[in-house]
């Protein structure tokens, strides 16, 4: 899925640092961009000259037909703090810090309720943990990883949440939630398949079948004074963040902090593709600036979605792209772009 060109071919669906950084390699030297590659240069701003090409930070580095910013949305870890977390006696770890690590034997605590609880709730099943429990904030939709239910859902051409949604909600509760539809958001709690980014997975709710995790809803409070549990507040299926719940302590000789990142800043952009009520995410398509169509900022401005991932829409926004330069007919008019 998340191939970047036609030859990159990976070993298995999710690659390492080590694929990525050489399949990059590979292409880079293949179509000798050595020297068209500056390193460790900030970009600090993004700007037009008097002829409408695009300069970046300094005339010195050349002028250009189009930008793409591809910066992603996932910064610097957010790495939040618990009271008493001083006295803890096993190892704190971020989501992003997993590789290298193992857990095999250890009760792990993973905390967060995301795509990044999910991920690090596969590193721990693949080491062999002794048991894990994710503590979540709130409810989230977890869908199956099969192409066929993932095109039925991007289908719904509104693109949000309609008076029908409760179709494929109701039919994920019956056949993938099953036994644990507790899991999902409540009916008429506002958190409806088409609001949030759900979660793809289909292994998630057999490692809780299999008693290998708990996945319980609530406020993680603090850590123990003891140094080897955390205390937390399980709430029921609907009730607030804060709200009334029963309070346990869940031992743990790891954490894991699965609370996502900070979005990386589009400040070097021009001003103006910031002004309301155009500004990110209320661009064309998403990522092109209805007074800048010759920039494109792939996968930097998503909030909520279900839709293409990957190579699919980094090449399709790309192509979108190449062909406005090269045919300026292709251009959609900016009164378009802002319908």
């Amino acid at each position: 899925m998340y191939r970047f060109h036609p030859v990159v071919h990976w070993t298995n669906g999710y690659p390492n640092r080590k694929q990525i950084v050489s399949q990059v390699k590979e292409l880079w030297k293949k179509y000798g961009l050595e020297e068209k590659t500056s390193f460790d240069t900030k970009v600090e701003k993004v700007y037009k000259d008097e002829d409408g090409r695009w300069i970046i930070n300094d005339p010195e580095y050349g002028r250009f037909d189009g930008v793409i910013a591809a910066i992603g949305t996932c910064g610097d870890p957010k790495m939040p703090t618990l009271p008493g977390q001083e006295h803890f006696k096993g190892e704190i770890w971020h989501s992003s810090q997993l590789d290298g690590k193992s857990a095999k034997g250890k009760k792990v605590v993973i905390i967060g309720g995301g795509a990044s609880a999910v991920e690090a709730l596969e590193f721990v099943a693949d080491t062999n943990a002794e048991h894990t429990t994710v503590l979540a904030g709130s409810e989230k939709w977890i869908i199956p990883r099969n192409p066929f239910v993932d095109i039925l859902l991007v289908l719904n051409i509104f693109g949000s949440e309609t008076i029908f949604s409760w179709i494929p909600e109701g039919i994920l509760r019956l056949f993938f939630y099953r036994d644990l539809y507790d899991l999902s958001p409540p009916h008429n709690s506002g958190k409806g398949i088409f609001t949030e980014t759900p979660m793809v997975n289909s292994a998630v709710l057999d490692m809780i079948r299999a008693g290998k995790a708990s996945w319980l809803r609530g406020d993680t409070n603090s850590y123990d004074p003891r140094g080897t549990s955390l205390s937390f507040t399980q709430r029921a299926r609907g009730v607030p963040k804060s709200g009334p719940g029963s309070e346990k302590h869940i031992d743990a000789d790891i954490v894991i902090m699965a609370t996502g990142y900070k979005w990386p800043s589009l400040s070097f952009l021009p001003s103006e593709v910031f002004v309301e009520p155009y500004d990110p995410p209320n661009w064309y398509l998403q990522v092109f600036p209805p007074s800048h169509p010759s920039l494109c900022a792939t996968n930097c401005t998503y909030v909520n979605v279900i839709g293409t991932v990957g190579n699919y829409h980094i090449g399709i926004y790309t192509r979108f792209l190449l062909m406005s330069l090269v045919d300026p007919l292709a251009r959609p008019h900016g009164w378009w772009m802002q319908r």
